[in-house]
């Protein structure tokens, strides 16, 4: 079966994983969430191309990665950075300065 994921372009807007971090948010409500963005005919499934040993991907110092939660956050947010994507996340915590060559439009901060 053909690649049937969308040009270039189009994958720039796309939302890779919501991570549920916040103390307080029901869990019904971050899967309900997932699901309506899972849902939608933007959303694109991206491979685990990213490795956590990537040489210059990652910035690992306690002023950027603060712990083992950020280790994930960190990674996915490269993973949408190298799918020219977004990462939507309910962390608030996450710093774009633990991943080079990460901006603002490649993280989206969803209130809880």
């Amino acid at each position: 079966m053909g690649d049937v994921r969308p040009d270039r372009e189009r994958v720039r807007a796309r939302i890779v994983q919501l991570r549920l971090s916040r103390p307080g948010t029901a869990i019904e409500d971050a899967v309900s969430r997932c699901r309506t963005y899972c849902s939608g005919q933007e959303h694109v499934f991206w491979p685990d191309s990213v490795s956590l040993c990537d040489r210059g991907r990652f910035r690992w110092n306690h002023v950027h990665v603060q712990g083992h939660r950020q280790i994930t956050d960190a990674y996915l947010l490269a993973l949408a950075i190298a799918n020219q994507g977004r990462l939507a996340t309910f962390d608030s915590t996450i710093s774009l300065r633990a991943v080079e060559g990460a901006k603002g439009k490649n993280l989206e901060r969803i209130a809880a």
